[in-house]
């Protein structure tokens, strides 16, 4: 191969490359296991919360983004401090462009959200996991209940159920 060749095949690669690079991303998760209805998720949920991101950091990890949530209302369980961490996979990379799961994008600060939660270790800190990704995350807009990730289907959908309705129903389970 001719040298002319191997050069306008390396810079042709170095453009798409930085092409690619510079795109949005989205990520396809494959969830550990499927709700079939709220029932199962609360009851495999350490706490359910009512509560609204104030801050979020990404970690070394660099598809991993931690949100500082305020608590606004406990839905059950007991609550453990006024602000808790919790972790989603999704987070910025190269060119700080966004990287994200398909069907569960990364909340945002000021978003009232309902959230199905585990508790993790982070070293002495306990952080927390939305239970089942999306079917353990819904945001609450103009006092209705809908799932977070537009392109998400499930038969966990919740598309504009009264939020106090919403959570009466849950505080009836266990």
């Amino acid at each position: 191969m001719r040298i002319e060749y191997k050069i306008f095949f390396f810079v042709t690669l170095i453009i798409f490359g930085l092409l690619y690079v510079g795109l949005d991303a989205g990520i396809q998760v494959s969830w550990a296991y499927s709700y079939h209805n709220f029932t199962e998720i609360y009851t495999d949920s350490d706490i359910v919360i009512r509560g609204v991101p104030r801050t979020s950091y990404q970690t070394s990890f660099k598809w991993e983004t931690v949100h500082q949530v305020t608590i606004l209302e406990m839905i059950k369980g007991e609550k453990p401090a006024h602000i808790i961490s919790v972790s989603q996979v999704g987070g910025y990379h190269f060119l700080n462009k966004i990287v994200e799961p398909d069907s569960f994008p990364l909340y945002h600060k000021g978003d009232e959200l309902i959230l199905f939660l585990k508790a993790g270790e982070n070293g002495n800190d306990i952080k927390y996991y939305s239970v089942g990704g999306p079917q353990g995350s819904y945001e609450v807009q103009e006092s209705q209940v809908f799932p977070i990730g537009d392109r998400f289907s499930s038969n966990l959908i919740t598309n504009g159920t009264d939020v106090s309705i919403f959570i009466d129903y849950l505080k009836t389970i266990e």
